[in-house]
């Protein structure tokens, strides 16, 4: 990855903002890169493959009515460049302060930012598989007709899973509790 370069340059299309600093954070992968990716995630799903693709490349520009204080701004971001790297440069500030505010909210249960996002990221992949409760009586009835019940069987499941339906029909199957079915 080729070194940050902070400029600050005129911006003629805006009568307030004179001056604008711009620079680039990240790096996008190779084509080799992809097709790899690619053949190691083969069911991934077409928006992570976007995803991938794309690489976390961003083009930042902040906009500013006075040289000096475009130059102040650009002196501030290679000093936090020199400190914190090019991750530094890629954090906005809303960013850091949503971590800091998450972090103290994880704290009091031992858990850390990371953690949380490696069992909300678990969440998705269970969700993703998962299908709706309608789905999922459609296909467990046909099941008990296949496996050969009786009419009277198949007609009781039937009536049962119309009151769950009714419930719980458009929930994605992963995400109904056995709390909330032992309520019901």
């Amino acid at each position: 990855m080729k070194p940050t370069s902070l400029t600050v340059r005129p911006y003629r299309h805006s009568a307030t903002s004179k001056f604008v600093v711009t620079w680039s954070t990240g790096s996008r992968p190779s084509a080799v890169a992809v097709v790899a990716w690619e053949k190691l995630n083969p069911s991934a799903p077409a928006e992570d493959r976007a995803r991938f693709a794309a690489g976390d490349w961003m083009r930042h520009r902040k906009f500013f009515a006075t040289k000096d204080e475009a130059q102040r701004f650009a002196d501030g971001q290679k000093t936090k460049l020199s400190n914190e790297g090019h991750r530094g440069l890629a954090l906005p500030d809303e960013l850091r302060v949503m971590a800091g505010k998450c972090a103290e909210q994880l704290k009091p249960y031992g858990y850390t930012i990371a953690q949380a996002v490696e069992h909300f990221i678990d969440y998705l992949k269970v969700t993703r598989r998962s299908v709706t409760v309608s789905v999922l009586i459609v296909e467990y009835t046909a099941a008990k007709k296949q496996k050969g019940n009786k009419d009277r069987s198949l007609k009781d499941i039937a009536y049962r899973l119309q009151t769950f339906e009714e419930a719980f029909g458009g929930r994605n199957v992963a995400t109904v509790t056995t709390a909330e079915i032992d309520d019901w």
